[in-house]
Formats: C-alpha cells, structure tokens, sequence
C-alpha cells in the first residue's frame, strides 16, 4: 500500500515472532519451514 497508493504504515509495527538463538537454530527453521 505504501508503494502503491502512498498509504504510510503505522511507525510501530510489531509482529509475533520467535528469537532465533544458536541453541534453538534448528528448532526454528523446521517451525517456519526452512
């Protein structure tokens, strides 16, 4: 939208989401699928 139509998304975009540590690297991938 922003490219598009020039619509500016809010400042603060927070998302859900896992910390990828190197204890817990494959753990993550095989969650997301990669």
């Amino acid at each position: 939208d922003w490219i598009k139509t020039g619509k500016q998304p809010p400042a603060d975009t927070q998302t859900t989401g896992k910390l990828m540590v190197r204890s817990n690297w494959q753990e993550v991938r095989k969650e997301l699928g990669i």
